[in-house]
């Protein structure tokens, strides 16, 4: 099974993985929603969103600029 687009839009468990991730590396680069809000140039309230796991699955620019703001380069806390 792949973690492409069509596991996101399916809710498989790439998108279920993806807000728990989001939240975790947020808070292990001790930074707050607007802390990193401020940083990639979204709104602290969008970023928040983004780790609730039912508020839907964050949109890819989103996540692309967090990746970026985290300096995840596409991984996960375990890969750190």
């Amino acid at each position: 099974m792949s973690d492409g687009p069509a596991e996101f839009a399916e809710g498989g468990s790439a998108a279920v993985a993806l807000t728990p991730a989001i939240r975790r590396l947020r808070a292990a680069a001790n930074l707050s929603h607007a802390e990193i809000a401020r940083r990639i140039g979204y709104s602290p309230a969008h970023v928040s969103r983004a780790e609730c796991d039912d508020a839907g699955l964050p949109s890819a620019d989103l996540v692309r600029a967090l990746d970026r703001g985290l300096g995840a380069r596409g991984g996960t806390c375990q890969d750190f």
